[in-house]
């Protein structure tokens, strides 16, 4: 898969419409029908509000994507706090998560060796 574009949000409310619409705009020229792209930035949206609901410095978005699979991937800036608020961070994933495993192919999330986390989410063209 190939990164498509990458963008560093603020961790406000601000960012979860902005990168709704940002994500809609990286795969525009990649020939994404409807209801792909509605989920996409479904997923997209309920990732970013988790992150931005834990607050924690800027938020990274990150697309990829080739004719078979696209891939959103929301890292959060947790830093040195990363371990204090693994299990609050999961929490507030909860409502929004249920979401994104409903919808996506695949999706999880890994600690980063710079204490960041990132959580992901797999979308593939053909399931529609």
């Amino acid at each position: 898969m190939a990164v498509l574009e990458r963008v560093r949000l603020p961790a406000d409310a601000s960012s979860i419409g902005a990168a709704r619409h940002w994500v809609r705009a990286q795969v525009a020229e990649t020939r994404v029908p409807d209801p792909l792209l509605r989920d996409l930035e479904l997923i997209t949206s309920e990732i970013v509000t988790v992150a931005v609901r834990a607050g924690y410095g800027a938020i990274d978005l990150a697309v990829t994507a080739d004719d078979f699979a696209i891939r959103v991937d929301v890292t959060d800036q947790h830093g040195e706090a990363t371990e204090q608020l693994e299990d609050h961070a999961l929490d507030l994933l909860v409502d929004g998560i249920d979401v994104v495993h409903a919808v996506s192919a695949e999706w999880d999330w890994h600690r980063n060796p710079d204490g960041t986390k990132t959580v992901w989410a797999l979308l593939i063209r053909d399931e529609l």
